[in-house]
């Protein structure tokens, strides 16, 4: 036999060692226990579903139309705000307040199959199935293949985490990306520990993975900073490992941050940046972005807001923050969530596990300030589930092995904490909850009819709305001033029709929108004063008062007007007649309108 067969037989055996090695059953059953779950996301989701409801999902749904219809990566949905920030309004508005990643998905899945809201939501779900498949990957890396299972099983069956995959938002998307860097993480560990070479890719791969997140949402560039502190701090090549994930970060995350910055005057988290300012006492809810006010559009605003109001800053922070913590406490109930708490204060034996703990220290902390300071959705605590599933499901077997339970006790208590933890969602798919009367949906059927309109755009309290259920409609978002008004006029959204919701109540009461909503007076009197007045005056008189009481009437409404700084603006508008589609919920105004 020649020395080529000798080795071609060698290689032949080797082979089949490998395969005689692999443990057949931990994979069928692997198999098997990821299509259970699979069963159980569907389940949830059939039980569940409503449609688009959140201001949130809609904008997300409008922007990815606007992507898969040829009009690139712009919005319909008109804040203000973003409005002043652009030079030019002539041409399609560039989104500036959402990462472009899970639109540009949403967008292809809108092309393989249709436009709906289901698709939006399917998409979120998909990502999040394919972040418990990371998570048993993770779990295994870091412990052994029990804790990657009951890892992701405990992930599959908590009410939190299959709400944030129903959330239609982008959040599934970046936790996926985020366990996909905490398996770079270990990796890279293991090869620094080994002293082997392949550290230098697991430091590329965790800088693009970096870029991914960025341009999911553009505040989780914050997570950039935790991640250098651990090439800094950890490995041989320490130095040169450090070196290379800033370049590669910088490279990576440049085009998109040059675009956000230039369109923003100076900011790579595109409007992002203005949330510091926004829900806090000096910018009450979501004022901010409906004023074109420049005064609060500097950077300098941005940067100086902490210092300048401090007493706001820090008021948001801590309420954000403890706000922030109380959802974390329902991310895996209340067996696995305690455990991974302890299991944060102990040192487990592969180093590796305890590495990539290091980095959550800094991680957690950073990711929660950034959920506080910049109005972020709470789902974005979606990201930290994996890894309070691991850490948790490590310790706990840890505890088991420890006490060397008799096996009926054994999978006894594995019955229990699986049942403790899935019980809140089983509730939420065995018994659908009884629907509710939504005013959305009798805005979207009013809102469809927008092309009988003509009409370009329309004011209103629900604008995201608007931009999603109408392809030839702009939603404005109602501005605070007649001079925002004739900005947002001259640069071609102008004020022909205004739509307002029960959300107008969610708005100051004094300001002219919560007014015009809740007080039949107040909308008479702006479609024809001189008429209200004269019913006032002759009512007074039917009644025997004097004159004193219609002047003081008058006096009143001369008052309001000019405390109303869209009160000129509304002038010769009159409430459209719905027809069929009238309702106490919905009023619609046409200027001009008889």
């Amino acid at each position: 036999m020649s020395v080529a067969e000798d080795d071609r037989t060698s290689s032949a055996s080797q082979r089949v060692l490998r395969m005689q090695g692999i443990n057949w059953s931990r994979i069928l059953a692997s198999v098997g226990i990821f299509i259970v779950l699979g069963a159980i996301m569907a389940g949830y989701y059939v039980q569940n579903f409503v449609g688009l409801t959140t201001r949130d999902q809609m904008d997300t749904a409008q922007i990815s139309l606007n992507i898969s219809t040829g009009k690139g990566f712009t919005t319909r949905f008109i804040r203000p705000f973003n409005a002043g920030l652009m030079n030019d309004m002539s041409a399609p508005l560039p989104e500036i307040n959402h990462g472009p990643l899970y639109p540009y998905v949403v967008a292809a899945v809108f092309k393989l199959t249709a436009v709906s809201d289901q698709a939006v939501v399917r998409t979120s779900m998909i990502f999040g199935f394919l972040t418990l498949i990371a998570t048993f990957v993770l779990g295994r890396m870091l412990f052994d293949w029990r804790t990657g299972i009951l890892a992701a099983v405990g992930m599959c069956i908590s009410a939190f985490v299959l709400q944030s995959a129903m959330s239609a938002s982008e959040w599934t998307m970046a936790g996926f990306w985020f366990v996909l860097l905490m398996l770079a993480i270990a990796a890279h560990h293991k090869s620094s520990m080994s002293g082997g070479r392949a550290g230098y890719f697991y430091v590329f791969i965790s800088a693009i993975l970096i870029c991914l997140l960025y341009m999911t949402h553009q505040t989780l560039i914050f997570l950039f900073i935790p991640v250098a502190l651990y090439f800094a701090f950890t490995g041989r090549r320490r130095i040169q490992h450090l070196v290379l994930f800033l370049v590669i970060t910088a490279i990576a995350v440049a085009p998109w941050a040059y675009r956000e910055a230039k369109l923003t005057g100076g900011s790579i988290l595109g409007a992002n940046a203005w949330d510091i300012m926004a829900d806090t006492g000096e910018y009450p809810g979501s004022t901010l972005y409906r004023s074109m006010d420049g005064v609060g559009r500097g950077m300098t605003g941005v940067l100086l807001y902490p210092i300048e109001h401090f007493s706001s800053f820090s008021r948001k922070l801590m309420t954000g923050t403890s706000s922030a913590l109380v959802d974390l406490l329902t991310i895996l109930g209340l067996v696995i969530l305690p455990l991974a708490v302890v299991s944060m204060l102990y040192k487990f034996k592969p180093p590796t596990a305890n590495a990539v703990r290091g980095l959550l220290y800094v991680l957690a902390p950073i990711l929660l300030v950034s959920i506080a300071l910049y109005s972020i959705d709470h789902n974005a605590l979606v990201l930290l589930a994996p890894m309070a599933a691991i850490y948790g499901s490590a310790y706990f077997f840890l505890l088991l092995d420890a006490k060397k339970l008799h096996p009926v006790f054994w999978r006894g208590l594995m019955i229990g904490v699986i049942a403790i933890t899935f019980w809140p969602a089983l509730a939420q798919i065995i018994w659908r909850a009884p629907e509710k009367y939504d005013t959305l949906r009798e805005a979207s059927t009013i809102l469809s009819q927008g092309d009988k309109l003509n009409i370009g755009c329309i004011y209103t309290d629900i604008p995201w709305l608007a931009a999603w259920r109408n392809l030839h409609m702009d939603g404005v978002w109602l501005p605070l001033s007649d001079k925002d008004i004739e900005h947002l006029g001259l640069n071609g959204f102008r004020m022909h029709t205004i739509v307002l919701t029960n959300e107008s109540r969610s708005l100051p009461a004094d300001e002219i929108w919560y007014r015009l909503f809740t007080s039949k007076l107040q909308r008479d009197f702006i479609a024809d004063p001189d008429a209200v007045l004269e019913r006032v005056r002759v009512h007074s008189q039917k009644l025997g008062h004097d004159s004193e009481e219609a002047t003081s009437i008058k006096r009143f409404f001369n008052q309001s007007q000019r405390n109303s700084e869209v009160f000129e603006a509304l002038e010769g508008f009159r409430q459209a007649d719905l027809g069929p589609y009238a309702s106490d919920e919905i009023q619609v105004y046409e200027a001009g309108s008889e």
